[in-house]
């Protein structure tokens, strides 16, 4: 519908800029998006863990603590935040390559079933292979992440935001692509191996072009020519 297109288009304008340019706005971005991740889970808590309080008291304690985190610990939440994303795609190449040939099935959940339901049914339709493999591979990649942004950290950010920044510009984009014009998708490679090149080139450019505008850089540049 017209509500969903919208959201596809705009999350995949949203995963440009980050491709492009989102480390240099990394100080800002980060403190923000720990607020919202600290008020949608303290909303929830006191459903989760049938505590007496109201969502409300609970939503700005959470906003108040992850957002006071998110600007003192910015390493931190660079790690984690490419460690997530390098195990959704640990994740996705997992499914895709253990997956079932004849293709997924979603299964058919209740009505009004809660996440934690659908999620056990969703994982209970995984083919075996996938099932044993997935855990492994999505802790490598959040390992992986978490490692090299705490070790390099200016090549952290410029991962992470390159990297999730394709992650949404090809994942919405597709979408848009899938609804508006279907006959565009012709041009993406239909090889896995070709697929996963293009991706990791994407990758690679928008590391590379803000690895030249990130914070800090100017700074060694020219520390490096005296």
């Amino acid at each position: 519908n017209a509500i969903a297109m919208r959201i596809a288009v705009a999350g995949a304008l949203l995963g440009g800029i980050l491709w492009l340019g989102g480390s240099r706005f990394s100080r800002t971005l980060l403190p923000l998006i720990s607020v919202f991740v600290g008020a949608l889970v303290g909303l929830q808590l006191p459903h989760w863990f049938s505590l007496g309080l109201e969502g409300w008291a609970t939503a700005v304690l959470g906003a108040l603590v992850l957002g006071i985190s998110g600007y003192a610990m910015h390493k931190v939440w660079v790690g984690l935040g490419l460690g997530l994303v390098l195990a959704s795609w640990a994740a996705v190449a997992t499914f895709v390559l253990c997956g079932d040939p004849k293709g997924f099935t979603w299964p058919v959940t209740v009505e009004g079933a809660s996440l934690h339901v659908r999620g056990i049914d969703i994982w209970n339709s995984l083919t075996p292979d996938a099932r044993r493999l997935l855990p492994f591979a999505a802790c490598a990649g959040l390992i992986s992440g978490v490692c090299a942004s705490l070790l390099w950290q200016r090549l952290g950010v410029v991962l992470l935001y390159s990297s999730a920044g394709v992650t949404l510009l090809v994942g919405m984009g597709i979408a848009v692509l899938n609804s508006a014009k279907h006959e565009w998708l012709s041009v993406i490679p239909n090889q896995t191996s070709s697929q996963v090149i293009m991706l990791i080139c994407l990758v690679a450019f928008g590391a590379i072009l803000q690895w030249r505008v990130a914070p800090g850089g100017g700074a060694q540049r020219v520390a490096g020519r005296r």
